[in-house]
């Protein structure tokens, strides 16, 4: 017998799965005394032969992924779907009579599993996100709009005002025109030919500006005690764009018509700012081809994933028995922790290896191969390699663009499955990392990989080179012994975390994967005259191997 229940409060109905021992409920995120039990047949949507079931993942109608620990869960977020994403779903085996969907189906407007945090503490997921709050996984690619969350819920969960620094990130989304505007401008058909889907949709997961339409936009905002406007739903399918400050609206207008070989000018003009007086919410121009709404992430959203866990870092652990993504310092915390329940030290970093590479540019749609332009042949990466004392695995430190994992659908270069439809590592990011990737800030990447020594790793190199692999030219530049003291993984994330602390800024020119590497190498080495590994980097280096010995909180700007 499986039962399920829902419970049903003042925004929504929301459920969690949990198992206890052969008996499978739903029981409420709310209060459980007003659930309601719905048994159902145990050969329905979430049977062991169901296509929905694989090992331990559940399927859910947003093509998201329910993870069970041992048969056990112990929270899950909530996500907002609309009625006709369920009504007819291919997974079911029992399609127009699932008793799961019909039960939950009946009451209108519903939520729906989305991801779970795994029991007990192995931070696998996002343990310090706000309970109650519904988000959506981060496989999930569906947008939502119209169902804002209360306006002392969005205060609290976005945090205090940001005056000053620091501030939150930035992010932009685009206004598309109605079919009004269209017919007048040009400028208008060409964002509305880039945005809009076949089925005349706008398209998902697109780089900032995100298109979303202005009826959808307005639908979600949300006004606090102190005069801010929230918005609140997943903007453009981001699972990371929850909460967001609404800062400005502006709007790009022509000033003189181009002509008799004359270019168009035009120039920005801010017709609303928070903060500017009024009490109405922000003021969207419907006659206007371009327009463009500011918004801000919290405060904490520059330095690291989370609130609770700063550090613009994660490691991913594909080699660990259940393999996990750990973020800023649960990295740390979550080292200590393995350690413990194996009842064994911490392992400790006994080589340190440093590898370059270009990037294969792969083939086009035709199936021609994509030409290399100047910048490409003068673009290697670098990164680093590290042994461990237990000789069971190693684990690749690298840095990148920030998001760039997380925005390009999980796909790593150190995973066999990176061409999968969906990663693992996809499966696995906690929905917080998943956003558009920013060019100018960075994020530090820990890889577990199955490789434990250093011609093991130039062998996985070489195994994917070449013009339509992964890996151009690479070449194992430095190897030594690691010399410091405290080794273990547990500091080596804190290093991490500290240099991610430090400076979360990324340049092509002074600070990006080949001076990160240089500085990590002569830190955890000794070596003094570490240099980046192109000529054009190595002409601004500036070594900052001490940014991994100290707490970031502690500095203090002269």
């Amino acid at each position: 017998m499986s039962s399920y229940s829902y419970c049903e409060n003042d925004a929504f109905k929301s459920v969690i799965l949990s198992e206890e021992d052969d008996e499978t409920s739903i029981t409420s995120l709310g209060s459980i005394d007003n659930s309601v039990d719905v048994s159902i047949d145990s050969n329905g949507p979430f049977a062991a032969s169901s296509p929905r079931r694989r090992n331990g993942s559940i399927k859910l109608p947003d093509n998201s992924w329910v993870e069970l620990d041992n048969g056990r869960v112990s929270h899950v977020d909530a996500l907002r779907l609309p009625l006709s994403l369920l009504e007819e779903d291919p997974q079911s085996k029992h399609p127009g009579d699932n008793g799961y969907e019909a039960t939950l189906l009946a009451s209108g407007e519903i939520s729906v599993l989305s991801r779970v945090r795994r029991h007990s503490s192995t931070f696998a997921d996002d343990e310090d996100e706000p309970e109650g709050h519904g988000t959506a996984g981060s496989t999930s690619r569906v947008p939502v709009y119209g169902h804002p969350v209360s306006s002392e819920a969005a205060a609290a969960l976005f945090g205090p005002p940001c005056h000053g620094a620091p501030s939150g990130l930035l992010w932009y989304a685009q206004i598309l025109p109605d079919a009004r505007v269209a017919a007048r401008s040009r400028r208008a058909k060409k964002i509305l030919a880039r945005c809009l889907s076949p089925d005349g949709t706008p398209k998902v997961r697109r780089a900032s500006p995100m298109p979303v339409r202005r009826a959808d936009f307005l639908s979600s905002l949300v006004r606090t005690a102190d005069g801010r406007w929230i918005f609140s739903g997943v903007l453009n399918g981001w699972p990371a764009l929850t909460l967001l400050e609404v800062r400005a609206v502006t709007v790009r207008r022509v000033t003189v018509a181009s002509g008799m070989g004359i270019a168009a000018r035009r120039k920005i003009v801010r017709v609303w700012e928070a903060g500017a007086g009024g009490d109405g919410p922000p003021v969207i121009p419907d006659n206007e081809p371009e327009v463009r709404i500011t918004l801000r992430q919290p405060r904490w959203s520059p330095a690291g994933f989370g609130p609770t866990c700063p550090g613009c870092m994660f490691w991913y652990q594909q080699t660990r028995p259940v393999p996990r993504v750990l973020y800023g310092t649960r990295s740390v915390e979550g080292a200590r922790e393995d350690a413990s329940q194996a009842s064994r030290p911490v392992p400790q970093c006994t080589h340190v290896h440093m590898y370059n590479h270009r990037y294969a540019l792969g083939t086009k749609s035709d199936g021609t191969q994509h030409q290399e332009s100047f910048k490409d042949l003068n673009t290697y990466h670098t990164l680093l390699f590290l042994e461990w004392d237990h000789g069971e695995h190693g684990t690749v430190v690298e840095m990148g663009l920030r998001n760039g994992v997380s925005g390009a659908g999980g796909r790593s270069n150190w995973c066999e499955d990176r061409n999968e439809p969906v990663p693992e590592l996809f499966r696995l990011l906690p929905r917080r990392m998943v956003a558009p990737w920013i060019m100018d800030r960075a994020e530090l990447r820990c890889t577990d990989v199955p490789m434990r020594n250093a011609d093991e790793l130039l062998a996985y190199l070489r195994k994917y080179a070449g013009s339509t692999g992964r890996f151009l030219d690479p070449e194992l530049t430095l190897s030594s012994e690691v010399r410091l003291t405290f080794r273990g993984q547990d500091h080596i994330a804190q290093y991490v975390c500290n240099y991610a602390r430090r400076d979360p800024s990324y340049s092509e020119a002074w600070k990006n994967c080949q001076t990160f590497a240089c500085d990590l190498f002569s830190f955890l080495a000794g070596k003094k005259k570490t240099e980046p590994y192109h000529s054009l980097v190595r002409a601004n280096y500036i070594n900052r191997s001490y940014w991994f010995l100290y707490d970031a909180d502690k500095y203090e700007k002269k």
